[in-house]
């Protein structure tokens, strides 16, 4: 069974906020080198999606949100244009 992959485009808003506060007391001597940079650790992030889209760990670091896409199967018709046209 073929399936058709609707193209559609949904905009989904997710804000990420970083305590610099927190960042600034626990790494006080960051690296300065742009192609080695310090990591920080999950405490001083947090994100947030809207509820319709949110899964779990929202607030947090570890956000897992979901998205909609649309498939549906093509017509027996247009399987068969299909066959003709790789022949």
């Amino acid at each position: 069974m073929d399936l058709e992959l609707n193209s559609s485009s949904q905009e989904i808003d997710v804000l990420v906020v970083i305590d610099t506060d927190y960042v600034k007391s626990n790494y006080p001597n960051p690296s300065q080198d742009p192609n080695n940079p310090t990591g920080i650790d999950h405490n001083s992030q947090h994100m947030i999606v809207s509820n319709s889209n949110a899964v779990s760990g929202q607030g947090t670091a570890d956000l897992n949100f979901s998205a909609r896409q649309e498939m549906k199967c093509l017509s027996e018709a247009h399987q068969y244009l299909k066959i003709q046209m790789m022949q």
